[in-house]
């Protein structure tokens, strides 16, 4: 779906559901971000958000430059309104249908219907048994290119800046075991997640978060705590924890491991967006576009890529930022600044930097970060 507001892109999921059909959906800001996405392939239907026109006519372009721009690829246009002309704007530009609030759910069931075929029920559908849905929760997927370049400090403190107004989990979803329960230093030990299979992986979630003592409305999943709980696991199990996770909270932030194993495809394809953390060194860019150019032919890839600059110390001559967004091609969503002493002392205290020192230049670039990411609701 390609529109500026949130607010209808739930209402299409909503709708969707409603239909019965399984389909993936994303939002796009603008038509070249959508454009983008459509080469990076597994795009099978585009709808054009064309509720605002009236007040902004320069949207109508987008109907006719995307036929030019993706030749043969489906495309209606949605309104959350009753706007008798766009049915004839439809017809006119050659879209496969139009969505309006009067027609809504027949409409939209007709054009699934044409793009995909006939319905086919879901494995679990076929079996007899009731689908459970995640709750909507924005997905944000944080990976470092390196070890100890800081992903889980910045996946740790942009929970916890999200945190002052809704429900996050931060997961640390990794093979091995991980650094949060030393941050945190729960003084007791604690249920971490498990690579092991598991039928009730919506109950196994529910019984691991930790609630944050410090941070008000954050819960941790942490990473294998044993030997026994480490290991890979496949695509679906993946997916399984996130919709586990998605029901319990407004955000989760996933602090991932640098790899492209089948887990972390699942899981970064899932997301709304994908927080690369890099430092501004050559050979830091060059995993970073590398990996980039991987993840772009992936059938599926998250709607919104930045990448977060760490400058660890103050010394050298680092990457200016106009070359790493020119060599990457993503924004960078912001620097974070040397903080050797801050992490030290937020570690000591076993909380995260932003309440540690909350009037320092990092813990301001933090809050500054978690300000891109905003709530489906």
């Amino acid at each position: 779906m390609v529109s500026g507001q949130a607010a209808h892109f739930e209402s299409l999921r909503r709708m969707v559901t409603e239909t019965g059909w399984e389909c993936e959906l994303r939002r796009a800001d603008d038509l070249p971000l959508a454009l983008a996405r459509v080469a990076g392939g597994g795009v099978k239907l585009v709808l054009l958000d064309l509720s605002d026109w009236r007040n902004n006519p320069a949207r109508l372009d987008s109907v006719l430059r995307l036929p030019c721009a993706a030749p043969g690829l489906p495309f209606a246009i949605w309104s959350d309104g009753d706007d008798a002309s766009l049915p004839a704007i439809a017809t006119q530009t050659g879209a496969v249908g139009c969505v309006t609030n009067g027609n809504s759910l027949p409409e939209l069931t007709r054009i699934l219907s044409l793009v995909f075929g006939d319905r086919k029920p879901s494995a679990a559908e076929a079996a007899g048994i009731p689908e459970t849905r995640a709750a909507a929760a924005t997905l944000i997927a944080v990976m470092g290119l390196k070890g100890g370049i800081g992903a889980s400090t910045v996946a740790m403190n942009v929970a916890a800046a999200l945190a002052a107004g809704d429900k996050v989990v931060l997961a640390e979803m990794r093979p091995v075991f991980g650094s949060l329960q030393s941050h945190f230093h729960t003084g007791r030990m604690v249920r971490g997640f498990s690579n092991r299979r598991t039928t009730d992986i919506a109950g196994a979630a529910k019984s691991v978060l930790w609630p944050a003592p410090t941070v008000a409305g954050l819960r941790v999943l942490f990473g294998p705590q044993t030997p026994e709980d480490c290991g890979e696991m496949d695509a679906r199990q993946a997916r399984g924890w996130l919709q586990a996770l998605a029901a319990e909270a407004d955000f989760v932030v996933l602090d991932l491991p640098f790899s492209l194993s089948l887990a972390n495809v699942g899981m970064i394809g899932a997301s709304h967006h994908l927080v690369l953390v890099i430092e501004p060194t050559a050979a830091c860019l060059r995993l970073a576009r590398l990996t980039l150019e991987s993840i772009r032919n992936w059938d599926e890839a998250p709607p919104a890529i930045g990448t977060v600059v760490v400058r660890r110390t103050s010394d050298g001559a680092p990457v200016p930022l106009p070359e790493i967004e020119a060599e990457l091609g993503v924004p960078v969503l912001k620097t974070i600044p040397p903080a050797a002493e801050q992490c030290l002392r937020a570690e000591r205290t076993h909380v995260p930097v932003i309440q540690c020192d909350p009037d320092s230049l990092v813990a301001d670039s933090f809050h500054r970060l978690a300000r891109h990411f905003k709530p489906l609701n």
